[in-house]
């Protein structure tokens, strides 16, 4: 599977997921993990493992990748359980 986030990507702020070889795919917010859009049903726990692990990593790539004022501030409970 891969990860992406577009360059200049729409609201609310998400990422992709793809696996290439069946071309299945899936669309996450990114505060609260909710599947969005997508054809692929990813198993739940592993989803929710890397999410937790990677959450802040998606914050900032959003916030890297966006136009300025769709920004996204990381939230403070998010700091603490680092």
């Amino acid at each position: 599977m891969v990860m992406h986030i577009w360059p200049m990507d729409h609201n609310p702020p998400h990422f992709h997921i793809l696996r290439p070889g069946d071309k299945k795919w899936a669309k996450y917010e990114i505060l609260t993990k909710k599947q969005m859009a997508g054809n692929m049903r990813p198993n739940t726990q592993i989803l929710s493992q890397w999410w937790l692990k990677n959450r802040i990593a998606l914050v900032n790539k959003w916030n890297k990748l966006c136009d300025k004022k769709d920004r996204m501030q990381v939230p403070a409970d998010w700091r603490q359980q680092r």
